[in-house]
This record gives C-alpha cells, structure tokens and sequence, in this order.
C-alpha cells in the first residue's frame, strides 16, 4: 500500500516530467481548473479564508479572492513544473530585472563586504527569484524545507541545484 506522503511524491514528480512539456496555455488553463476545482469555485477553502481574512477583513473574502488566491498559489506549481523550460526564454531576466523593486538596495549590499542576505516573502515564486539571482550576481546559497518522503526532498534540492 502507498502512505499519502508517497502519492504526494509521485505527483510532483510527474509534475517535474509532464509539465514542463505542455504548451504554457494548455499548462495554464489546466492549473487554473484544478484551482477553482480544489477552492469550490471560491466557496471552500476554510483556512485559506481565515488566512485572508486576517489580511482583508472577513468582510472582504469573497469567493472570487479565494479562487483567485488558489489560481495565484497553482500558478506557482505551474511555473515551479515549467522552470526548465522557463529559464531558458531568451528575454527572462530582462522581464525580471524590469519587476525588481529595491535594485539600488541589493546593489549596495552586494557591492560591500559584509554578505547580503534576501530574505523572500509569500509574495511570489521564490524558484524564479532565484533563476533571477543566479543570472544577475551568481551562485548563492538558500534554506530548503526537509520534506518527506527522502526522495522528494532529494528532488527539491536537485531542482533547485539546476
């Protein structure tokens, strides 16, 4: 019998073999229908809910911001699957050096002696951050969630490692 950790395994590495080989609106369109499958078009989702609600108000959760919380976060998946095949378009580090905020900021403390150290909210896809990073000054060093099972975590650190 497979454990659930052994299933959630399997999925992500299929992700890992099968997405990156979808044309990006085919890619697209299915995440985007496993996220209004997985939030009930917006209607479940209780701890995401909460989760906003803390941020918005409770008011302010509707079901179009959960299901567009849960696009948001299967859009990660999505790009997360794809980054090898993402990595390799001709403008990508042009586009994100064009969405970079604080520049000046990393500038200066690349250029001085001490080290830098980023530290990366739950804002965006922290895998392209780090395609970014390695383009714009080289090698660096990161945090990795232990996950299990082994192998899984053994291919978050290739993946990340490429």
């Amino acid at each position: 019998m497979f454990s659930k950790e052994d299933i959630s395994a399997a999925g992500y590495l299929a992700g890992w073999s099968v997405v990156k080989h979808l044309p990006l609106p085919i890619a697209r369109w299915v995440f985007n229908k496993v996220a209004d499958k997985v939030s009930d078009n917006g209607k479940g989702m209780d701890q995401l809910r909460r989760n906003l609600a803390r941020v918005v108000g409770p008011e302010n959760v509707t079901a179009e911001l959960v299901r567009n919380s849960m696009r948001s976060y299967m859009r990660y998946w999505m790009e997360a699957f794809r980054l090898q095949t993402i990595q390799k378009e001709p403008d990508l580090h042009r586009q994100l050096l064009a969405g970079l905020e604080g520049k000046e900021l990393i500038d200066a403390s690349l250029a001085s002696d001490k080290g830098t150290i980023l530290a990366l909210t739950h804002s965006g896809n922290w895998d392209m951050a780090g395609v970014f990073l390695v383009g714009y000054d080289g090698p660096f060093t990161t945090v990795a969630e232990r996950v299990k099972p082994e192998r899984l975590f053994e291919a978050f650190v290739e993946y990340r490692e490429s």
